[in-house]
């Protein structure tokens, strides 16, 4: 089955197949929204540009692991403060990022403790993260994780 026949998925709140979830971030359609997907809604509501990319499934897994399992429990973790936070420090993010910021944001060892590991982290989401959590503890969370911390080329 393709986006194109996403809206006949069935109900809404089964959890997500990777198709499901994959549709519903970035289709045009989607059950709750009669034009956009839910992340397109959000990156225009909130001026951030994100690159929309198939999701593999092992960052499904991930999502879902760390409690994603329906879009309502996305809605809970991308309120508007939050989002207004994100997009203070973020402008461009793939959707893989985006996600993944917004998990790191709402509860960062939770996020840590369910993780497919990846090596890096931009320059903006660790400052965005440190406002929140602190620099030692962030730090702290990379450097166990072996991820580095890329510098934006100027």
């Amino acid at each position: 089955m393709t986006c194109n026949g996403f809206a006949r998925l069935g109900p809404l709140y089964s959890p997500p197949s990777r198709l499901f979830l994959d549709c519903y971030l970035t289709s045009r359609t989607s059950p709750l929204s009669s034009k956009r997907g839910y992340a397109r809604e959000l990156a225009e509501r909130h001026d951030i540009h994100l690159e929309f990319i198939e999701i593999p499934d092992d960052v499904i897994s991930e999502f879902k692991a760390f409690g994603l399992s329906k879009i309502g429990d996305l809605k809970l973790i991308a309120d508007d403060e939050t989002l207004r936070e994100v997009r203070s420090f973020i402008e461009r993010e793939s959707l893989i990022g985006f996600v993944r910021t917004l998990m790191m944001y709402h509860d960062i060892d939770r996020y840590f403790a369910v993780w497919k590991p990846w090596s890096s982290l931009d320059n903006p989401t660790a400052l965005l993260l440190e406002k929140k959590f602190g620099r030692k503890k962030v730090n702290d969370l990379l450097s166990e994780h072996e991820i580095e911390i890329i510098q934006e080329e100027e």
